[in-house]
């Protein structure tokens, strides 16, 4: 007689059901319909907007709008080391100023 007893378990990654057969589970996750997310972003501050909530005119019409915002507010360069900073990189850009990391 054994001491300790394993099983494993198998989950589906989408909805959390789980089952001993690894087959049963693999027909299961091939049931669910994958929907993708679109998401249109300024490219200064980061906000977006969802394809699938605003369509994709819209969507691309509130970034752009957005990006006037800034341009026209005259904070692209604050807003965008902001972005970036929190972004870890993936909005916004970094700014360099003149005289601070030229050896001068």
């Amino acid at each position: 007689m054994k001491m300790i007893k394993t099983r494993t378990f198998y989950k589906c990654p989408v909805c959390g059901k789980n089952s001993t057969d690894r087959g049963e589970i693999q027909r299961h996750f091939a049931q669910h319909t994958i929907i993708a997310e679109e998401i249109v972003y300024c490219s200064i501050c980061g906000e977006g907007w969802y394809v699938n909530y605003w369509g994709e005119r819209r969507a691309r019409q509130k970034a752009a709008a957005c990006f006037l915002n800034h341009k026209k507010a005259g904070d692209i360069d604050e807003t965008a080391a902001r972005a970036f900073f929190l972004s870890g990189g993936e909005f916004g850009y970094p700014t360099v100023r003149e005289g601070k990391n030229d050896g001068t």
